[in-house]
């Protein structure tokens, strides 16, 4: 017999609030990580000097850029849950590093 009232809601843990847009990224994290870095490119290919070999290397060290920062948004750690990002996974170690650390002494044996 089940004492429960009423419908129980079972939500798995790989659920993300948001719609992946380009590769599983949402709407917000492409303006604020993505836009940044291609106008940021785009600056860096207007100013001078303007000769093709100057232009090419600019436009390959941005695109380099913008295709670290996909791989680091895209990327998943934990292949079994993909809703954990590459950021969260560092920040939670981070925060695991700078916890208050509790250490036990060894108890001394009474004569």
């Amino acid at each position: 017999m089940s004492t429960k009232k009423g419908k129980e809601f079972i939500f798995p843990e790989n659920v993300e609030s948001k719609y992946g847009i380009f590769l599983g990224l949402g709407i917000m994290e492409l303006l604020k990580y993505i836009l940044p870095v291609v106008f940021g490119g785009i600056l860096f290919i207007a100013i001078p000097p303007y000769n093709i070999g100057w232009l090419i290397t600019k436009i390959l060290m941005v695109l380099f850029m913008v295709v670290i920062a996909f791989g680091l948004l895209a990327a998943r750690p934990v292949k079994a849950r993909p809703n954990i990002r590459i950021q969260d996974d560092l920040k939670m170690k981070s925060q695991y590093k700078k916890r208050q650390k509790v250490f036990y002494k060894k108890r001394e044996k009474r004569i």
